[in-house]
């Protein structure tokens, strides 16, 4: 009865450092993508002979014919994989605790799957000024990310305003100033005006800087759990 006992014990043990593993790896992964996405299409952009990263957006690195759009593929590939990964970290750490957790999970890696996977191997092209089959592809996944990105802030603070109040005004702001530069990239695709580019960063750049918050909750919340398992 001892052994039996005590191997249950050792499986629950074992079950808990995996979670916790899971939650740091998870973490971890998010501050991965987040930084690692600019620090690549950066590197990609001055390999682009006459790109402008100011005027122009990021789909264009992966057109036809582009220098880089093999590399822009790769990184789409580890881009979406380092996202859900994080996506299953997050939902290991709250998951069982707090409601709304599971659309939260598929809100990030809707993301990372559109604006990853499907804009990185669906090359942006146009023919005689129509978009392509491939190109109206990494559109539609552009969209459907862009919108699952957008709403990650307002799932968020549903279910963890309960354990983190602060997340509320945070949250606020994120949705409220990556909105303006939402408009302001529409604006831009739309020849209204200049620098659709730089709207589009923003707006990456705030969503991700929201993103890397979460991810250090999941890190914390993995210290939380060990605090718990080894009293």
């Amino acid at each position: 009865m001892f052994s039996k006992e005590a191997q249950v014990r050792e499986a629950i043990h074992a079950r808990s450092r995996f979670s916790r593993g899971l939650m740091r790896a998870g973490a971890v992964s998010c501050f991965t993508a987040c930084i690692g996405d600019f620090v690549v299409t950066s590197l990609l952009s001055m390999l682009y002979p006459g790109y402008n990263f100011i005027e122009q957006s990021e789909s264009l690195l992966s057109v036809s014919g582009s220098p880089v759009a093999h590399w822009v593929a790769a990184w789409s590939v580890v881009f979406t994989g380092l996202l859900v990964l994080f996506a299953l970290g997050l939902q290991v750490a709250f998951g069982k605790t707090h409601r709304g957790i599971t659309l939260l999970c598929w809100l990030v890696a809707i993301y990372g799957i559109g604006e990853g996977l499907i804009s990185g191997l669906f090359p942006y092209d146009f023919v005689h000024g129509r978009l392509t089959v491939a190109g109206q592809i990494h559109a539609v996944g552009g969209i459907a990310g862009q919108a699952g990105l957008y709403f990650v802030p307002a799932v968020a603070w549903y279910a963890l305003h309960g354990e983190h109040p602060g997340i509320k005004v945070l949250s606020v702001l994120v949705m409220v100033a990556g909105g303006v530069f939402l408009l302001l990239f529409g604006a831009a695709k739309l020849h209204l005006i200049g620098y659709r580019g730089l709207w589009q960063r923003l707006f990456m750049g705030v969503y991700f800087l929201y993103l890397m918050y979460l991810a250090w909750l999941t890190y914390r919340q993995a210290g939380k759990s060990q605090v718990r398992a080894s009293t």
